[in-house]
């Protein structure tokens, strides 16, 4: 049974096609997009600081170790500076 979401509504209204690939056959893109994964790796590091916080113990530098998983050198920095600023 499939369900009628609000993305999949808005994904028939701007392009049935689309709408057809994503959920009919279920095609996804390879990787996601670059600012997608950039979000996702900025929401990781915030989510581990917040969790060390409810522990008592907020640490920086563990949230900033959860950005040593990214490969791309500059992606790293920038997330960091974007962290600790």
């Amino acid at each position: 049974m499939q369900f009628l979401t609000n993305s999949r509504a808005r994904a028939f209204r701007a392009c049935p096609r689309r709408h057809d690939i994503a959920y009919n056959r279920a095609i996804r893109p390879a990787r996601d997009a670059e600012v997608l994964s950039f979000g996702t790796l900025i929401h990781a590091a915030l989510e581990r600081w917040w969790r060390d916080a409810q522990a008592g113990a907020p640490s920086l530098d563990a949230a900033l170790a959860v950005l040593d998983s990214e490969r791309d050198p500059f992606v790293r920095a920038l997330a960091r500076v974007m962290l600790t600023v």
